[in-house]
Order: structure tokens, then C-alpha cells, then sequence
């Protein structure tokens, strides 16, 4: 199991370089990141959102570190029209998936004109192997459409050919249970976001809140999903939380480091259970 890094906490709240932060990621054991990058540059957020200048210079030094960068969070205004910019991401260098958000605003003709715009990208993007994925938010979870999520009626318009990246720490936010979520959209979970509360809705350290992270590590572990630390919030050292997110989430499987668990897995149910830690 190889678990990923989002960036754009870490690179918001980092006080080093961008480099230096990605080095120490990968030094914890971190195999993956996710990076947020804009099309056109988002001013006063360069440092977490990058321009994509700024992730092509970096793409070579991201693979000298040995880090993959499976997929990519874009952000561009009618993102239909630059398919072809996307496309080349794909070839240059191996992007297979890029996540987009919910419209911000929530009504049933914004999320199927929406639709539109991503079946579009998806079928573009597919010519060359690559994904769409939607990646949820709170609003869109906790706002009703003919009785299901907003997220789920999106997904549902763009006919299995976009795929979720489920933010389970936002689904809990919401009020809805992560983990029903997750199971109700098996066929097409194509990733998972680690994010954790506490029981009054404040961001806590992954593994340290009410969130269900056992039970939805089992479900992506079985199912074979990208598991993906969205850390957005810390309220210390954010390397030394980095390290405590790595851990919490090491104890459901065995991460390549120099520590290591051994774990026994139902194959039928995905439950893991450690019989024994075995420090470094």
C-alpha cells in the first residue's frame, strides 16, 4: 500500500520552499502527491495553487525525488477548451487522473450544464488513458437533489465516464455517514481523501477524530484505491503532523518504511487487523 500526500495544505502552511516540503514528505515514507494546479495563475495563491510554469519546471526534480504524481487537481475556467493542454500533461509526464470540484453554485441546471462540460473533458482525456474525477466538498453533500446528494445526482449526469475521488472528511462534515457513501458508489470511487474532525466539526489531525478512517481505509485497501492524506489545517509543527497522519494511516496497512505491522486481512469483508508493530 502506498499512500500520497495532497498538497495544497502543505504547501499553503509550509514555511519552507516548495521543494524542501516535497523532500520531507518523501523522506516520512510519502510515495505520492497530488498537486493543485491552475491553468492561469490564481493571484496570492501560487504557493499551494501552482501556475503550471510552475509545475513543469518542477515535474523533473518531483521525478529525481522518486515521487509519482498519478493525479492532479486543475483549476480553469471552461476547462473543455484546453483539453488538448491536459492531454499532453498525460504523455509528458504519466498524469492518469485530474479532479475537478462541484460548481459552487448548487442547483440542479448549474450541476447538468456542468455535466457537459466534464463528459467532455472525460471523453477527451480517456483517448489517451487519463481520467476525470470530481472531488466533493460539504456543500455539495449536504445539499439535496430528488433525494441523494448533490455530488451523487453530478455523478449520476455524467454516466460512469467521471469518476469520485471521495473527501470522506468532508462527507462526515455534512452529516452524511463516509463510509455508506463510499459503499452506495463502489463501481465508481476512483479515490479516496483522508480528512478528520472532531465531534464539534473542527479540523483535527487525520486518525486523532470522529471520522471513520479505519472502516473507509478498509474499503479502499479492498477495492485497490489511491490513498490520499488531505491535510488542510495544523495546529503544530505541520511536518511533525504530517508524520502522525503517516502513521495513523500505516497502522491499516503495510507502508514501504522502516517500521512495519503485521497485519492479517478478511478477504471477504476487507477488515484489517494488526497482531503485531514492529518499530524502526
Amino acid at each position: 500500500m502506498i499512500l500520497g500526500a495532497q498538497l495544497f495544505g502543505v504547501c499553503f502552511n509550509s514555511p519552507l520552499g516548495t521543494e524542501e516540503s516535497l523532500q520531507k514528505l518523501k523522506d516520512m515514507g510519502y510515495a505520492m502527491i497530488e498537486p493543485c494546479v491552475a491553468l492561469q495563475a490564481i493571484p496570492g495563491l501560487e504557493k499551494a495553487i501552482w501556475p503550471m510554469e510552475s509545475f513543469k519546471t518542477l515535474m523533473p526534480k518531483i521525478r529525481e525525488m522518486g515521487l509519482d504524481v498519478p493525479s492532479v487537481h486543475i483549476f480553469a475556467p471552461q476547462l473543455h477548451m484546453h483539453t488538448e493542454e491536459l492531454k499532453q500533461l498525460v504523455t509528458e509526464y504519466g498524469v492518469k487522473a485530474f479532479v475537478v470540484k462541484t460548481p459552487q453554485e448548487i442547483t440542479r441546471l448549474s450541476l447538468q450544464q456542468a455535466s457537459i462540460e466534464y463528459l467532455t473533458t472525460a471523453d477527451a482525456l480517456a483517448e489517451v488513458g487519463a481520467q476525470l474525477w470530481i472531488h466533493n466538498e460539504s456543500a455539495d453533500i449536504a445539499t439535496k437533489i430528488d433525494g441523494k446528494t448533490a455530488y451523487e445526482y453530478l455523478l449520476d449526469l455524467c454516466q460512469n465516464r467521471v469518476y469520485a475521488q471521495v473527501d470522506i472528511g468532508w462527507v462526515h462534515f455534512a452529516g452524511e455517514d463516509e463510509l455508506a457513501l463510499l459503499k452506495r458508489n463502489w463501481a465508481r470511487v476512483a479515490s479516496v481523501h483522508y480528512k478528520d474532525f472532531d465531534a464539534q466539526n473542527q479540523p483535527v489531525v487525520i486518525g486523532k477524530g470522529v471520522v471513520n478512517i479505519k472502516g473507509c481505509f478498509e474499503f479502499a485497501r479492498a477495492y485497490g484505491l489511491p490513498h490520499i492524506a488531505d491535510q488542510d489545517a495544523f495546529t503544530g509543527d505541520l511536518f511533525e503532523e504530517m508524520k502522525e497522519v503517516y502513521a495513523a494511516l500505516g497502522q491499516g496497512g503495510q507502508l514501504r518504511t522502516g517500521s512495519s505491522y503485521l497485519n492479517i486481512m478478511d478477504v471477504e469483508t476487507g477488515e484489517i487487523k494488526t497482531l503485531k508493530y514492529y518499530p524502526d
